[in-house]
């Protein structure tokens, strides 16, 4: 871009030089035609063109020589001025074709742009539908991938590179558009500068040929004719080659029109994929934020997942030992010192080695029977259950730790012990029967 700008700044330099030198010669040119006038005015005041055309045959032609010389003088002048104009028109040719090779690569990368923003909406349409295929699976208590919302912000990043390199292809567009406009405005001005210059000559030949044949009546006519005939058909050339090149010129604004209208197409394009690229980001914002609560929802419940399995095993703790793992036992030492006592739960009562027991009774009737000990702290008791094999034969099978277990029997509302277990006396004068596990 900056060499093209170098290149095209060189060429209006060497342009315009060369316009000036034009100018200068053309100037002179219309010098020589004054002072040919002034010399044709001159002879024709003091009647010395031709005095002799009538006497004088020799002198006729002379003069008619002389005539002769003077009209292809001036018709060199201006078939030299023709080549230098037709030289001028060639120079604007090409750098017409200059001009529409810049216009031909304005539009290829208008192409290019255009492709592009195509595909930024093929891949903002994707990542629509990916958006709404994550708030299906958010919709679902789906946990969301830590990747996903990587992959986003990575798009996101990649969508807002690929706008300002879309940006900066624009504004390129619109310096070559600028560029191609300026020069377009400079041919016309050459161009009408030119015009002007035809016109003028083409005025002074006629005005020559007025003068000439007002005052040149022994000219030969046939001759005359053709010379004439000949110049009008040079510029009858120039004033078509003129009319070439203000029908390209004029095919020039069309195409400058058309470059506008696409310029105009890209930048609502353009506005286009902004207004998208910021739908992407309020998409993203709501799926962050959806995230969000979807993560807070996913703590709440792995709390309260947390706290019904802390009460799954606290229920079950009490299924197991019939509710009473929070319970307090009161131990006393089980010979010497019967006076001292343990505290500890039944928690950790069980942490010891435990062995398996049946503790049984016999059975008066149907009634029930219960078991209560210090293993159970007194407070509570255990149904005994029938004894299969046993008929008049009642009991619990428990797991107790080592060491001296006291308990009694409850039928009825009364408290017994069972004559097959050692007794001994309780603190309220009753005996319980006693056992020890080795």
């Amino acid at each position: 871009m900056l060499n093209r700008s170098v290149r095209l700044s060189e060429l209006f330099e060497l342009e315009k030089a060369q316009n000036a030198r034009l100018d200068a010669e053309l100037l002179e040119a219309h010098k020589d035609c004054l002072e040919v006038r002034q010399q044709l005015d001159e002879a024709v005041l003091q009647g010395n063109l031709f005095p002799l055309l009538n006497s004088v045959s020799s002198k006729e032609e002379l003069q008619q020589y002389e005539l002769r010389e003077r009209l292809k003088n001036i018709e060199s002048d201006y078939e030299l001025k023709l080549k230098e104009m037709t030289e001028a028109k060639s120079k604007v040719e090409w750098r017409l074709g200059e001009v529409m090779q810049m216009y031909n690569d304005t539009k290829w990368r208008l192409g290019e742009v255009e492709a592009l923003l195509a595909h930024k909406d093929w891949q903002l349409e994707q990542e629509k539908k990916n958006y709404q295929k994550l708030l299906e699976n958010n919709s679902n208590d789906n946990p969301v991938n830590s990747e996903e919302i990587q992959r986003l912000n990575d798009q996101l990043i990649r969508k807002t590179e690929e706008k300002n390199a879309a940006d900066w292809k624009i504004g390129e567009l619109k310096q070559l558009w600028n560029d191609a406009k300026w020069r377009v405005g400079e041919l016309e001005a050459e161009t009408m500068h030119r015009s002007t210059l035809l016109d003028e000559a083409h005025h002074k030949i006629g005005e020559l040929e007025r003068r000439l044949e007002g005052n040149l009546p022994l000219i030969n006519g046939s001759e005359y004719s053709k010379q004439l005939s000949e110049m009008e058909k040079k510029y009858n050339d120039t004033k078509w080659r003129l009319g070439e090149v203000e029908a390209e010129l004029n095919s020039l604004k069309n195409r400058e029109q058309h470059l506008n209208n696409e310029l105009s197409k890209n930048i609502e394009l353009k506005s286009k994929v902004e207004w998208r690229l910021g739908e992407v980001m309020q998409y993203l914002n709501d799926a962050k934020w959806r995230i969000g609560e979807l993560e807070s929802s996913i703590e709440h419940r792995n709390q309260q997942l947390q706290n019904i399995n802390e009460t799954q095993s606290e229920l079950n703790s009490f299924k197991t030992l019939g509710g009473i793992n929070g319970a307090l036992i009161i131990k006393r030492q089980p010979r010497n010192d019967r006076h001292k006592w343990t505290l500890l739960t039944i928690e950790n009562s069980l942490k010891m080695p435990l062995q398996k027991i049946l503790l049984e009774t016999n059975s008066n009737g149907n009634g029930d029977i219960f078991l209560i000990g210090s293993f159970l702290n007194w407070e509570c008791a255990l149904i005994c259950d029938s004894i299969n094999g046993k008929p008049n034969k009642k009991g619990v099978l428990l797991e107790l730790p080592k060491g001296r277990h006291e308990f009694c029997f409850i039928c009825e509302g009364k408290w017994y012990t069972e004559s097959l277990y050692e007794d001994c006396w309780n603190e309220f004068g009753t005996k319980n029967n006693w056992i020890i596990i080795n």
